[in-house]
């Protein structure tokens, strides 16, 4: 049984943190990272339906949830989109979107908020190019939003999206660069500065610990808290594609 941690009353508002690159760049790695911020997993939650899949190019886990990750698919299909087919959309591919909106405040509700864990975590690069439908949902349900982002080499992840996905290298160097400058922009115009830490898949993979006191503290966590020694266990290095 997970134990409740509580924060101080004035931060019981529940916070939710989205974890963010383009594909093939870390967010697994951080999102894993991110279970080891309290003891026993009692800070931060990957949902009801939190995802146990694994592969050879996700060795430890995708840190993903199967509803938000269905919701992500058909969000982007009721676009005439996939993640490997994104643009910035029509009024009428966003108002498709927007419909979906209760849809994910239910998902939301129903597989988070009703969790003890005063975080949770929600893992998807093609949040990415749902970002009104989502900022919209955590706006309705008073949910303060935070934002991890990761950056990945765009030659190293271009590479490492031939072999899962068999993308040409041109071609993915093309989607990387459009996916980073979506982030970049809904960033500046959604999230305040200090809710937002970004590093980069080498920090993480070279230097674990400082990466995830510094994400402790973007929470006003402890640090003492944090389980360096399960964290130090689940970073391993030889399992980097590219």
């Amino acid at each position: 049984m997970i134990k409740r941690f509580v924060l101080p009353k004035k931060t019981m508002r529940k916070k939710c943190v989205l974890v963010l690159s383009m594909h093939r760049s870390g967010s697994s790695c951080c999102s894993g990272s991110m279970g080891f911020l309290g003891k026993n997993g009692d800070v931060v939650s990957y949902g009801k339906h939190h995802s146990l899949e694994k592969n050879r190019w996700n060795e430890k886990g995708f840190f993903e949830n199967d509803l938000i990750l269905r919701f992500n698919i058909d969000a982007l299909d009721a676009a005439n989109g996939s993640w490997k087919n994104v643009r910035e959309w029509t009024n009428k591919e966003e108002n498709a979107i927007m419909s979906k909106l209760d849809q994910l405040k239910e998902i939301i509700q129903s597989d988070y908020l009703t969790e003890p864990q005063p975080i949770f975590l929600i893992k998807d690069p093609r949040i990415i190019w749902l970002w009104n439908v989502y900022m919209k949902a955590f706006e309705d349900l008073d949910i303060e939003t935070y934002v991890v982002h990761i950056d990945r080499d765009d030659i190293e992840v271009a590479k490492s999206l031939w072999d899962p996905h068999k993308i040409p290298y041109d071609d993915a160097l093309k989607l990387t660069s459009d996916y980073k400058e979506k982030l970049t922009k809904d960033l500046d115009k959604s999230i305040p500065n200090d809710h937002i830490y970004h590093t980069t898949y080498v920090k993480l993979i070279n230097n674990p610990t400082e990466e995830l006191k510094n994400i402790s503290d973007l929470f006003a966590l402890p640090r003492d808290r944090i389980d360096f020694v399960g964290l130090s266990q689940f970073i391993d290095k030889n399992l980097k594609h590219h």
